[in-house]
């Protein structure tokens, strides 16, 4: 182990679940919309809080959040893909089975939806939701 690093923490499911909803309260660690996401003190202060909670570090909580941000992206790449390879009637039938992909949805950016627009839609029409989402701000 390097010195100065600490090991990375086994996260349970319980506590993913737990730290993803305290994510999606904690706006301003993922919305740009929210005036203090440019506020780095205010970000840091947040993941302060919740290595505490988590009686983890802050860098840690941080790459935690990262790994299922870069997660849910590579379940979305992997819904597109099978999207596109689907018959135009298939498309309501593909999900991902990935066990965090409904509470990392709730922490995506309108801009974000954006890109991945024909993913949502599907995704709504799958959870029953019918999700607004803005093509133009």
């Amino acid at each position: 182990m390097e010195r100065g690093r600490e090991r990375n923490r086994f996260w349970t499911k319980a506590e993913t679940m737990e730290l993803i909803q305290e994510y999606h309260v904690l706006r301003h660690l993922w919305d740009p919309s929210n005036e203090w996401f440019k506020n780095r003190r205010k970000r840091y202060q947040a993941l302060h809080n919740l290595g505490l909670c988590f009686k983890t570090s802050a860098a840690e909580v941080k790459r935690k959040l990262h790994n299922l941000r870069s997660q849910l992206f590579q379940e979305l790449k992997k819904l597109k893909a099978k999207i596109d390879q689907s018959e135009p009637g298939e498309e309501s039938s593909h999900t991902s089975s990935w066990p965090y992909f409904d509470l990392m949805c709730t922490t995506v950016t309108d801009l974000e939806k954006r890109k991945y627009y024909r993913i949502w839609k599907m995704v709504s029409l799958v959870q029953g939701k019918a999700t607004e989402i803005p093509l133009f701000s």
